[in-house]
């Protein structure tokens, strides 16, 4: 009979009361989904928006959201920094649009001092102007025309300068356009078996998986391509790349970072170059060293001690010098070692140190010391397109014209990486949307499938725990209930004392049993803890308590062994019960991460909790939130599918 009568419900109070009450469920029905659509959300985030929080992403419906996570996924923020005209070296703000960028970075002074207290190094991190802009919106066919010269003197351009995007972000900053994954496969399409990889490479790789991509970093003063088989392989894989992700690296940068370092504000750079400029990036290296804008000792301190010797080049005349240096250097040593010195050719260009002799320090070393700044020259990409664009079209009015832009000077061209990517992202954006949409999870899916066997161990985890829960505790229930014996009160007792205890205090017990009986890293230390339940068999045992005992007795009177009265009578009867039961022994072993933790630690018995916490510690936030929803997906089908089987099993026990 309810509580509240048909009539009564007519009562406008009444009426109120159960509205209230089904407000307070649905509002509490919304804190529970909250968190669970907030992580959804999440998971198909990236670097660039993943720190928002909004239950939907805004490239979900902004194009201009989209292209920002597709330039924020290419590289370090600080190259883009320079691609795309930010007033700062290192963009802080580069992932957000202007107005959500924190207000208090936008208007905080920074400092660093030294010990005398004298500043040392100071900026002024401005309000983010959205650049980005600026590019989304450019006319198709000008941009083509851009993209199309580019292509041109692309093919053209040394290797030397040629390095991949969609490498830099690992780890925390995991990327869904990552090449990492495309370099591994060619290798092994090239190499056919580690075996022979780790002999070109005198490596010992177990897998093709662990192998990374050689470590690249232009910007470092002394950097010179080590050109072993292993970095000339990686050359040979980037030439399979598309233009659009790789990036040509430019003395532009270091030259920028030297700017903000050398002329912390800008008002300084303005005065000493005597041009009003708005940003420290408006002043090109290009300009700069041809129209002499800046003092020598300024230029001089750059080329010697900050610009990447990739870049740079010493005339022909240097090579008696260089001849000098030598034999300056080592005339106090064995006359062996001098001879084998003087044997070193004399190059232009710093040499490529294939067999780490050391003869890139020794032309560094020359060109710091004895070379004067009129010997240095550059070998610039940024120059050689400059150089190509003036072949092109000899006046910049006429690039303008053809480009659509509004240079003064062909020395203000830089390499047109914004124009680039949105030739690329308009190409591609159908791709790269559904890339971001479902990549995390695509990835969370290859890392599970191909790291040990976590799968696999979780699912005969479970089957073997549901196998065990449905045969030793109803066997156990019968044979309790079925035999009358003296002491099976104190056995009901014992069983049911396991449960006043948590299960973390027999988790050590348990760990010294299974290493005393050498069962570490098996499934039996994984089932063998929770083979029988003292809850599960106390439930059955009242439940074929309460069969009549004629049932029974009819059973052996038609000749039916206990094992087949078991079988085709009781256990039949007992369906919701051993469905429940079912149920818990899929959750606990499908959750179980402590106890598998401490009994399995090696990674090929992980299961699939495990892992995932494994893969927590390694992967960036989003990528976390995609395989939680992921761990979710398989409890949630189960409880949705399996409601009126637990309902039942929850009713029928109470029936007496």
């Amino acid at each position: 009979m309810p509580l509240i009568s048909n009539v009564g419900k007519r009562s406008p109070r009444v009426r109120i009361l159960l509205g209230s009450l089904y407000l307070i469920l649905c509002i509490g029905g919304l804190t529970m989904l909250y968190p669970f659509a907030l992580m959804v959300a999440n998971s198909i985030t990236s670097y660039a928006d993943y720190h928002e929080f909004k239950l939907v992403p805004r490239y979900l419906y902004s194009g201009k959201m989209l292209f920002k996570k597709y330039i924020c996924d290419k590289t370090r923020t600080n190259f883009l920094g320079y691609e795309y005209g930010y007033p700062w070296y290192h963009p802080v703000d580069i992932k957000v649009d202007a107005e959500v960028v924190d207000v208090q970075k936008s208007e905080l002074d920074r400092e660093k001092t030294n010990s005398s207290g004298k500043t040392v190094y100071r900026k002024k991190v401005m309000r983010l102007d959205d650049p980005l802009g600026a590019y989304y919106g450019k006319n198709q066919d000008e941009l083509e025309r851009i993209v199309s010269d580019w292509k041109e003197f692309f093919s053209k351009c040394p290797d030397l300068y040629k390095f991949s995007y969609f490498t830099d972000a690992g780890g925390w900053e995991y990327t869904i356009l990552d090449l990492r994954m495309e370099y591994r496969l060619w290798l092994e399409r090239k190499y056919k078996t580690v075996d022979a990889m780790n002999k070109a490479y005198t490596d010992n790789a177990e897998q093709f998986k662990q192998i990374s991509p050689p470590v690249e970093d232009p910007m470092r003063q002394r950097w010179v391509l080590p050109l072993d088989k292993k970095y000339l392989d990686w050359i040979e894989f980037k030439k399979t790349l598309p233009f659009y992700q790789v990036r040509v690296v430019s003395a532009e940068l270091a030259f920028q970072k030297f700017l903000v370092e050398k002329y912390p504000f800008i008002a300084d750079l303005s005065k000493a170059s005597g041009i009003n400029l708005e940003k420290h990036s408006d002043l090109t290296l290009s300009r700069a060293y041809r129209d002499h804008l800046l003092p020598q000792k300024t230029i001089t301190e750059f080329v010697k001690k900050k610009c990447p010797v990739i870049f740079l080049e010493i005339s022909q005349d240097s090579e008696a010098k260089f001849r000098s240096f030598i034999d300056d250097k080592y005339k106090n040593f064995s006359a062996e070692l001098r001879e084998q010195k003087r044997k070193i050719k004399f190059s232009r260009i710093c040499p490529m140190d294939t067999d780490y002799s050391g003869q890139a320090n020794e032309w560094i070393e020359f060109m710091e010391k004895d070379v004067p700044l009129s010997d240095i020259g550059f070998r610039d990409p940024t120059l050689m397109y400059q150089n190509f664009l003036i072949a092109k079209f000899g006046t910049v009015e006429k690039l303008n014209a053809q480009y659509g832009l509004d240079y003064r000077d062909f020395a203000d061209i830089r390499i047109p990486a914004p124009w680039i990517d949105t030739y690329a992202f308009r190409e591609h954006k159908s791709s790269l949307f559904w890339k971001y949409l479902t990549g995390n999870y695509t990835m969370v899916f290859n890392v599970i499938a191909v790291h040990g066997k976590a799968l696999s161990n979780t699912l005969i985890f479970i089957c073997l725990s549901i196998l065990c829960a449905l045969t030793i505790n109803p066997l156990a229930a019968y044979a309790l209930s079925r035999y009358k014996l003296r002491y099976t009160n104190k056995i009901l007792l014992f069983l049911l004392a396991t449960m006043a205890f948590p299960h973390s205090v027999g988790m050590i017990p348990s760990f010294l049993l299974l290493k005393d009986l050498g069962l570490l890293n098996t499934f039996a230390a994984l089932v063998l803890p929770g083979l029988a339940n003292g809850y599960s068999i106390f439930l059955l045992k009242g439940f074929f308590d309460s069969l009549p005992s004629e049932l029974y007795e009819a059973s052996l009177i038609d000749g039916a062994s206990e094992l087949m009265i078991f079988w085709k009578m009781a256990l039949p009867m007992t369906k919701p019960i051993l469905a429940i039961m079912a149920l818990g022994a899929f959750t606990h072993a499908y959750s179980a991460f402590m106890f598998a933790f401490l009994t399995c630690q090696d990674p090929q018995m992980w299961t699939l909790m495990v892992f995932l916490y494994e893969f927590q510690q390694n992967y960036a936030n989003y990528m976390v939130m995609a395989s939680l929803v992921i761990s979710a997906v398989p409890t949630l089908i189960v409880f949705v599918f399996c409601q009126n089987i637990i309902m039942r099993g929850i009713v029928v026990p109470s029936f007496k």
